[in-house]
Protein backbone atom coordinates (compact mmCIF):
# COMPACT_ATOMS: atom_id res chain seq x y z
CA UNK A 1 0.00 0.00 0.00
CA UNK A 2 1.71 3.00 -1.43
CA UNK A 3 1.81 5.22 -4.46
CA UNK A 4 1.06 2.12 -6.91
CA UNK A 5 3.56 -0.40 -8.06
CA UNK A 6 5.14 -0.91 -11.25
CA UNK A 7 3.87 -4.29 -12.37
CA UNK A 8 5.81 -4.28 -15.65
CA UNK A 9 8.95 -3.61 -13.81
CA UNK A 10 11.43 -6.81 -14.87
CA UNK A 11 11.81 -7.84 -11.38
CA UNK A 12 8.22 -7.91 -10.06
CA UNK A 13 6.14 -8.38 -13.14
CA UNK A 14 5.90 -12.59 -12.63
CA UNK A 15 4.98 -11.36 -8.67
CA UNK A 16 2.26 -9.26 -9.91
CA UNK A 17 -1.28 -11.05 -7.85
CA UNK A 18 -4.24 -11.18 -10.36
CA UNK A 19 -7.35 -11.56 -9.34
CA UNK A 20 -8.84 -14.63 -10.78
CA UNK A 21 -12.65 -12.99 -10.73
CA UNK A 22 -11.58 -10.50 -12.58
CA UNK A 23 -9.43 -12.82 -15.95
CA UNK A 24 -10.46 -14.55 -18.48
CA UNK A 25 -13.03 -14.27 -20.53
CA UNK A 26 -17.06 -13.80 -19.81
CA UNK A 27 -19.74 -15.35 -21.46
CA UNK A 28 -20.11 -11.96 -24.23
CA UNK A 29 -16.37 -13.18 -25.13
CA UNK A 30 -15.01 -10.13 -23.26
CA UNK A 31 -11.51 -9.65 -21.47
CA UNK A 32 -12.85 -9.89 -18.40
CA UNK A 33 -9.77 -7.51 -17.68
CA UNK A 34 -11.29 -4.60 -20.19
CA UNK A 35 -14.59 -5.55 -20.01
CA UNK A 36 -16.48 -2.84 -17.30
CA UNK A 37 -18.22 -4.81 -15.60
CA UNK A 38 -17.41 -5.77 -11.48
CA UNK A 39 -17.13 -9.60 -12.59
CA UNK A 40 -16.29 -10.93 -9.15
CA UNK A 41 -19.03 -8.81 -7.30
CA UNK A 42 -16.42 -7.22 -4.83
CA UNK A 43 -17.51 -3.38 -5.56
CA UNK A 44 -14.33 -2.89 -7.86
CA UNK A 45 -14.42 -2.67 -11.56
CA UNK A 46 -12.40 -4.89 -13.52
CA UNK A 47 -9.56 -5.00 -10.60
CA UNK A 48 -7.45 -7.81 -12.43
CA UNK A 49 -4.32 -6.56 -10.48
CA UNK A 50 -5.25 -4.14 -7.76
CA UNK A 51 -7.00 -0.71 -7.53
CA UNK A 52 -5.88 2.96 -7.00
CA UNK A 53 -7.50 4.12 -4.41
CA UNK A 54 -6.27 7.52 -5.24
CA UNK A 55 -8.15 8.08 -8.34
CA UNK A 56 -10.80 5.53 -8.06
CA UNK A 57 -9.46 3.36 -11.13
CA UNK A 58 -8.52 -0.10 -11.97
CA UNK A 59 -4.90 1.48 -12.27
CA UNK A 60 -2.59 1.36 -9.58
CA UNK A 61 0.55 2.29 -12.00
CA UNK A 62 3.33 4.08 -9.63
CA UNK A 63 3.89 7.30 -10.46
CA UNK A 64 6.22 8.39 -7.76
CA UNK A 65 8.09 5.40 -7.67
CA UNK A 66 7.91 4.40 -4.04
CA UNK A 67 5.90 1.61 -3.95
CA UNK A 68 7.67 0.01 -6.42
CA UNK A 69 11.24 0.11 -4.90
CA UNK A 70 9.32 -0.63 -1.64
CA UNK A 71 8.10 -3.73 -3.43
CA UNK A 72 11.11 -4.67 -4.99
CA UNK A 73 12.81 -4.74 -1.37
CA UNK A 74 10.10 -7.55 -0.57
CA UNK A 75 9.03 -8.98 -3.84
CA UNK A 76 11.47 -8.26 -6.47
CA UNK A 77 12.03 -11.77 -8.13
CA UNK A 78 15.27 -14.01 -7.36
CA UNK A 79 17.47 -16.08 -9.14
CA UNK A 80 16.64 -14.06 -12.70
CA UNK A 81 20.18 -12.22 -13.19
CA UNK A 82 17.93 -8.76 -12.97
CA UNK A 83 18.61 -6.05 -10.24
CA UNK A 84 18.20 -6.97 -7.09
CA UNK A 85 16.26 -10.20 -4.85
CA UNK A 86 13.79 -9.30 -2.43
CA UNK A 87 13.12 -10.49 1.02
CA UNK A 88 10.16 -12.69 0.04
CA UNK A 89 10.82 -12.70 -3.77
CA UNK A 90 8.48 -15.52 -3.90
CA UNK A 91 5.66 -13.54 -2.54
CA UNK A 92 2.65 -12.18 -4.54
CA UNK A 93 2.38 -8.22 -4.95
CA UNK A 94 -1.02 -6.44 -5.12
CA UNK A 95 -1.11 -3.11 -6.63
CA UNK A 96 -2.50 -0.77 -4.03
CA UNK A 97 -1.99 2.65 -4.42
CA UNK A 98 -3.81 5.54 -2.22
CA UNK A 99 -1.09 7.81 -2.92
CA UNK A 100 -0.20 10.64 -5.49
CA UNK A 101 2.47 11.05 -7.67
CA UNK A 102 3.49 13.51 -4.87
CA UNK A 103 3.23 10.88 -1.95
CA UNK A 104 0.52 12.31 -0.15
CA UNK A 105 -3.26 11.14 0.35
CA UNK A 106 -6.03 10.43 2.31
CA UNK A 107 -6.15 8.07 5.36
CA UNK A 108 -9.65 7.00 4.21
CA UNK A 109 -8.42 5.64 0.53
CA UNK A 110 -5.55 3.89 3.17
CA UNK A 111 -8.21 2.74 4.79
CA UNK A 112 -10.46 1.67 2.02
CA UNK A 113 -6.67 -0.25 0.84
CA UNK A 114 -6.61 -2.13 3.75
CA UNK A 115 -10.30 -3.32 3.80
CA UNK A 116 -10.23 -3.95 0.11
CA UNK A 117 -6.45 -6.22 0.99
CA UNK A 118 -8.03 -7.66 4.15
CA UNK A 119 -10.88 -9.06 1.46
CA UNK A 120 -9.25 -10.68 -1.24
CA UNK A 121 -7.02 -12.45 1.51
CA UNK A 122 -4.07 -10.60 1.75
CA UNK A 123 -2.02 -11.91 4.95
CA UNK A 124 0.56 -9.17 4.89
CA UNK A 125 0.53 -5.70 3.62
CA UNK A 126 3.64 -3.65 3.77
CA UNK A 127 2.67 0.40 5.31
CA UNK A 128 5.76 2.57 4.61
CA UNK A 129 3.97 5.52 5.26
CA UNK A 130 2.76 7.36 7.89
CA UNK A 131 0.51 9.93 9.71
CA UNK A 132 0.93 12.28 12.97
CA UNK A 133 -2.34 12.18 13.24
CA UNK A 134 -5.64 9.46 15.12
CA UNK A 135 -8.16 9.35 12.49
CA UNK A 136 -11.52 6.91 13.50
CA UNK A 137 -11.56 5.36 9.43
CA UNK A 138 -8.48 3.82 9.99
CA UNK A 139 -8.51 2.64 13.16
CA UNK A 140 -11.40 0.76 11.85
CA UNK A 141 -9.67 -0.46 9.05
CA UNK A 142 -6.80 -1.38 10.96
CA UNK A 143 -9.02 -3.23 13.67
CA UNK A 144 -10.84 -5.00 10.59
CA UNK A 145 -7.30 -6.39 9.14
CA UNK A 146 -6.78 -7.42 12.83
CA UNK A 147 -10.29 -9.00 13.04
CA UNK A 148 -9.35 -10.95 9.85
CA UNK A 149 -6.15 -12.41 11.66
CA UNK A 150 -3.53 -10.25 9.00
CA UNK A 151 -0.58 -8.48 9.52
CA UNK A 152 -0.23 -4.65 8.59
CA UNK A 153 4.20 -4.75 8.04
CA UNK A 154 5.28 -1.01 8.41
CA UNK A 155 8.91 0.41 7.28
CA UNK A 156 9.29 3.59 6.87
CA UNK A 157 12.96 4.64 5.88
CA UNK A 158 12.79 7.95 7.96
CA UNK A 159 10.97 9.53 10.29
CA UNK A 160 7.21 8.64 10.55
CA UNK A 161 5.62 8.39 13.21
CA UNK A 162 3.95 5.95 14.96
CA UNK A 163 0.42 6.83 17.03
CA UNK A 164 -2.07 4.62 17.36
CA UNK A 165 -0.84 1.95 15.19
CA UNK A 166 1.54 0.38 18.18
CA UNK A 167 -0.83 -0.42 20.28
CA UNK A 168 -2.14 -3.36 17.88
CA UNK A 169 -0.48 -6.62 18.04
CA UNK A 170 -1.25 -7.74 14.36
CA UNK A 171 1.19 -4.97 13.05
CA UNK A 172 4.82 -5.26 13.23
CA UNK A 173 6.33 -1.85 13.05
CA UNK A 174 10.30 -1.00 12.26
CA UNK A 175 11.28 2.56 12.70
CA UNK A 176 13.59 4.57 12.13
CA UNK A 177 14.06 8.18 13.69
CA UNK A 178 16.71 10.71 12.04
CA UNK A 179 17.63 13.48 14.72
CA UNK A 180 19.70 16.33 13.45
Amino acid sequence: MDTGIDYSHSDLAESIWNNSGETGVDSNGQDKRSNQIDDDANGYVDDWRGWDFFNNDNDPFDDHGHGTHVAGIIGAMGNNSLDITGIAWQSSLVGLKFLSEYGYGDASDAAEAIVYATTIGAKITNNSWGSSSFTQVLYDAILFNKAHGDYLLRLPEIVVEILIFMVFIHLVSISTTLFQ
